[in-house]
């Protein structure tokens, strides 16, 4: 027998207690926010950096990267806007010293 979807008194519940409730959302009729898991392989110190900075946030490992990953994306949306009015693209800055080979092992190759 399937569960029973909880009460919007229970979802806000369980949201304010730091649950992750997007499991229960039905996006069947808003294309536009339809959902797709993805797998992402990281180093063990990177999860471990995130899960520390998810934590003082107060919100879970998944729910930060999906706010980093949308402000990123804002980022380079409105970079390349700037870009096709002629404005330069500005230099990244370099990685921290010792960050820029974290997980890169021999066998490492990026994916395009």
């Amino acid at each position: 027998m399937a569960k029973e979807k909880p009460s919007m008194e229970e979802l806000e519940r369980m949201f304010d207690e730091g649950v992750d409730v997007a499991q229960y959302a039905d996006y069947s009729d808003r294309p536009g926010l339809r959902q797709r898991r993805v797998g992402v392989d990281m180093p063990l110190a990177m999860i471990d950096r995130l899960d520390a900075r998810a934590s003082a946030s107060g919100v879970p490992r998944q729910a930060l990267i999906k706010s980093w990953l949308a402000e990123r994306l804002d980022l380079e949306d409105r970079l390349d806007a700037l870009a096709h009015l002629g404005m330069p693209r500005p230099t990244p800055r370099p990685a921290p010293k010792g960050q820029a080979a974290e997980g890169q092992e021999s066998g490492d190759q990026a994916e395009s």
